[in-house]
């Protein structure tokens, strides 16, 4: 399974930045999908899932780059994913995979959310 990560930087345009957000949290629920599935392996999950937490906290730093309404609609949203990250790791060590599968989707919808704030409203 390939997983496409994007990079970080510093000064990242609103579009780039919510696209990145929402990446890690589809990595994030992509990642949980193929463990609970036996797909990937435990030691790989987590280390990945490791980093994913790390990517997106110093993302999250530059949420107050946003526009207002981004950024009131995109704080949450990705302050759930961080701990979405967090639980999804947690319950990989328990070998839990009924809880890993409900993070998994929540992640995904979370990573829907962050996306549909890219686009222009109609």
């Amino acid at each position: 399974m390939a997983i496409a990560f994007l990079g970080s930087g510093c000064g990242t345009d609103p579009p780039t930045l919510l696209r990145t957000l929402a990446s890690w949290a589809a990595t994030g629920a992509m990642l949980g999908r193929a463990w609970a599935d036996g797909a990937t392996p435990r030691a790989y999950t987590e280390r990945t899932l490791e980093r994913a937490q790390r990517e997106l906290a110093t993302q999250a730093r530059e949420l107050g780059t946003l526009p207002t309404a981004q950024r009131t609609q995109a704080t949450p949203v990705t302050e759930r994913v961080l701990r979405g990250l967090r639980d999804l790791a947690w319950a990989v060590r328990a070998h839990d995979r009924a809880a890993v599968r409900r993070l998994a989707d929540t992640l995904g919808a979370d990573a829907r959310r962050l996306s549909s704030l890219d686009e222009p409203p109609s």
